[in-house]
C-alpha cells in the first residue's frame, strides 16, 4: 500500500491510536521526509541513523537509486526543495516528544523503527485487522532459524515489538546470491523441524491439467513433458516470501524477516521466489531461459542451490531443467489473478526460445 495524500490522515490517526494505547505522555507534530515506492512508503526524521537506513535500503545498484540515495543523504540541507523531487514530500505526523521514531515504514502494515532502543513496532494499518498468523509462526520457529527476536506481543491493539537488525538489506538477487543461499541453508532448520511429504511430480502436473482450462497452461504442460523433472518434490513449512527486501545481514549473519506468508508448500518456492521477483519486476524472462538451457549466472545459481538443498527439496543434488517452468505453474495457485499477462508473455518467450534451441540441436 502506498501512502497517497488521501490516506495520510488515516496513517496519522492510526499512529496516534498506537501511541496513546502504548502510553505516550504527549504527542507532538513533527515533519518527516516521505519517499513513496511502488508498494512501500518510507517516513524518516532526517537523523543520521534514519538517513543512513533509508539511503541504504533504496540504494540497490541502479543509477537512479544511487542518485536518489545521495539526495537523501543531504536531505536535511535540501529540506526546502525536498518535496520537489518525484515521489517525495515532507509531512507532519504525531509522534511522542520523549521517544521519537527514526523511521516509519508503510506497506500492508505500519512498522515504527526506534534506532536508539534497537526495536521495531509493527501493527496493522486498518483498525479492524487482527494480529496476523506470522506471530504464532515466529513463536514456533526452531531456535537455529535466524529471525529477529520477538520482544513483546500485544493482541489487544494489536502490535508486536521485535529486535531491529542494524546491518544491511540484501541487494539484487543475482549479485547477492551468497546471502540468499546462506538464508536458504539456514531455512533447512525450519524444513527439517517437521516431517516432509514427498509428492510425485506426475500427480501434481495431472492436477494442473484438470484444474486449468486455459490453452497457455496446457501449452506449458506440453513443454514440461520434454524437460527433465524430479520424481518427487518436498512439501513442508516454508517462509513463502524470501525476497531480498526480507533479508538483512549483520556481521556475516543473514536474518530472515517478515513471516506473513509462512505456509505449507513446496520447498522450491523459497528458492524461486527471489528469482521470480527480479524476473517479473525487471521483465527479464531470460533468467528462466538461462536456468533451463544451462547458461550464465542464473544456471550457476540453480546448480549451487541443488548442490546444497536439492537432496532435501527434490531428493537429488542435480538441478532439473524443468523446475523453472514447474514453478511458473505453481504460482498460479498463489496469485489471485490466475493467468496474468506477464505470466503468459513469459511462458510464450520460454516456449519460443526452447523451440529455437531444440531446432538448432537437431
Amino acid at each position: 500500500m502506498v501512502a497517497s495524500r488521501a490516506s495520510i490522515q488515516s496513517i496519522r490517526d492510526r499512529l496516534r491510536e498506537f501511541y496513546e494505547y502504548h502510553g505516550a505522555a504527549s504527542l507532538t507534530e513533527r515533519p518527516y521526509f516521505v519517499i513513496r515506492g511502488d508498494d512501500i512508503t518510507y517516513f524518516f526524521d532526517g537523523s543520521v541513523d534514519s538517513i543512513e537506513f533509508i539511503s541504504e535500503v533504496i540504494s540497490d545498484g541502479s543509477l537512479f537509486r544511487r542518485v536518489g540515495a545521495q539526495f537523501i543523504r543531504h536531505a536535511r540541507q535540501l529540506r526546502p526543495i525536498f518535496h520537489l523531487s518525484p515521489n517525495t514530500d515532507i509531512i507532519s505526523i504525531p509522534v511522542p516528544q520523549e521517544k521519537l521514531p527514526g523511521t516509519i515504514i508503510l506497506r500492508s502494515r505500519i512498522s515504527v523503527v526506534e534506532f536508539d532502543n534497537g526495536v521495531v513496532y509493527k501493527f496493522p494499518l486498518e483498525k479492524e485487522v487482527q494480529m496476523d498468523a506470522s506471530v504464532e509462526t515466529r513463536r514456533e520457529l526452531p531456535p537455529k532459524v535466524n529471525s529477529p527476536k520477538l520482544i513483546e506481543v500485544d493482541e489487544a491493539f494489536p502490535f508486536v515489538c521485535e529486535e531491529f537488525i542494524p546491518g544491511q538489506t540484501v541487494r539484487n538477487t543475482i549479485e547477492s546470491w551468497p546471502y540468499i543461499i546462506a538464508a536458504l541453508q539456514n531455512l533447512t532448520n525450519l524444513y527439517r523441524s517437521r516431517e516432509l511429504e514427498y509428492i510425485p511430480v506426475t500427480k501434481i502436473l495431472s492436477n494442473y491439467r484438470k484444474k486449468y482450462d486455459e490453452p497457455i497452461v496446457h501449452q506449458a504442460l506440453e513443454v514440461i513433458e520434454g524437460l527433465a523433472l524430479p520424481d518427487t518434490l518436498a512439501f513442508g513449512q516454508i517462509h513463502g516470501d524470501l525476497a531480498v527486501r526480507n533479508l538483512r545481514y549483520d556481521n556475516d549473519c543473514v536474518y530472515i524477516l517478515d513471516w506473513q506468508d509462512f505456509r505449507q508448500d513446496f520447498l522450491i518456492h523459497d528458492f524461486f521466489r527471489p528469482i521470480h521477483r527480479i524476473a517479473s519486476k525487471n521483465n527479464q524472462p531470460e533468467i528462466y531461459i538461462q536456468m533451463i538451457t544451462g547458461k550464465g549466472k542464473p544456471h550457476q545459481i540453480a546448480t549451487e542451490y541443488s548442490r546444497h538443498l536439492g537432496s532435501l527439496a527434490f531428493d537429488n543434488s542435480e538441478f532439473y531443467e524443468g523446475l523453472p517452468l514447474f514453478y511458473l505453474l505453481c504460482i498460479l495457485d498463489t496469485q489471485s489473478s490466475g493467468v496474468g499477462h506477464w505470466w503468459a508473455k513469459t511462458l510464450q518467450t520460454l516456449v519460443e526460445n526452447l523451440d529455437t534451441t531444440n531446432n538448432s540441436q537437431t
